[in-house]
């Protein structure tokens, strides 16, 4: 990369800040927090994934990793979590012929269907309700040039609470640098003038802008340790950060380990081959902040294969 192209990507990420925070100023709502769980087992068995997103839940972490994958991939992704909550996520990568990639992305979230309701202080409910959310993702990202990696997310999104539902979109935006001695450094803007809309009321809810940079470095002469850092401010007021390693005791099994925020994270990754394809069982065991005392268990397969049958 010349010095000029290199000073041109400041000046366009200088701008794309400025924005973000100009319009988190603005209005700053607390729609759809279920987003901020994360997505991809192996990405939450390590705690960060801004500056490495080199798998399909590059689509939440940082669309701009979506031009790293070299086979298409599927991902399915189930979790148990405490006081009857549920978490699911699907997510396809198509690799395109000009250096890049485009991803769908379902991630569906419950707080329970049997919440109680009360209009006043009774041993028994009046009534019982549900909460379902779903987050439709069309993502893009491309490599620029051989370091330089671009993504764009478009998102939908889904509510019904109660005998109310809601409707919104958003955006997120990545930048990916991939530098050829192993390292790595990533930016993310996640909702960037994002909303929700409550049909019965018509009333908006905006969804907090999030910035959160990322970096990853490969080590050992084998390069089989790979350590990520991610730094953040979600909201743009309250800071977090995640730190992990996933090392690859084997070409086929990995072991994960990390934290997020404080809370601890570990995991593991094993490969097997399946009818032509490369196949993968993820698992992983972290917390939040709405129940510390519950683990949360993830399970994912991820299925990669080279082409399409019929398809160059």
């Amino acid at each position: 990369m010349t010095r000029r192209s290199f000073c041109r990507s400041l000046t366009v990420l200088a701008a794309l800040l400025s924005w973000t925070f100009s319009a988190a100023a603005e209005d700053a709502g607390l729609a759809a927090p279920y987003l901020q769980l994360g997505a991809g087992v192996r990405a939450l068995g390590m705690g960060a994934f801004t500056g490495i997103a080199d798998d399909s839940s590059a689509a939440y972490w940082n669309p701009a990793g979506l031009a790293l994958l070299r086979q298409y991939e599927f991902n399915s992704e189930a979790a148990l979590m405490s006081l009857g909550r549920s978490n699911n996520y699907l997510g396809y990568t198509h690799l395109l012929k000009n250096n890049g990639a485009v991803a769908l992305t379902w991630i569906n979230y419950s707080a329970g269907s049997d919440l109680e309701a009360r209009q006043g202080n009774t041993l028994s409910p009046d009534s019982t309700f549900a909460d379902n959310e779903n987050a439709l993702y069309l993502s893009w990202g491309k490599a620029l040039n051989k370091e330089w990696l671009l993504g764009l997310s478009l998102k939908a999104l889904f509510q019904s609470l109660f005998d109310q539902s809601a409707f919104g979109l958003g955006g997120d935006l990545g930048l990916l640098y991939e530098n050829s001695q192993g390292w790595t450094a990533g930016l993310m803007l996640q909702d960037v003038y994002s909303y929700m809309n409550w049909a019965q009321s018509g009333t908006n809810d905006t969804l907090p802008t999030n910035v959160r940079l990322g970096g990853s470095i490969l080590l050992l002469d084998s390069k089989a340790l790979l350590v990520g850092m991610d730094l953040g401010f979600y909201h743009l007021q309250d800071f977090r950060w995640g730190a992990g390693v996933e090392y690859l005791v084997t070409p086929y099994f990995a072991l994960r380990g990390g934290f997020q925020n404080g809370l601890p994270l570990a995991g593991f990754g094993f490969d097997f081959p399946f009818t032509g394809t490369q196949s993968e069982f993820d698992y992983a065991v972290g917390f939040d902040n709405i129940d510390p005392t519950g683990p949360i268990h993830r399970f994912a397969l991820r299925v990669r294969f080279d082409k399409w049958p019929g398809l160059d």
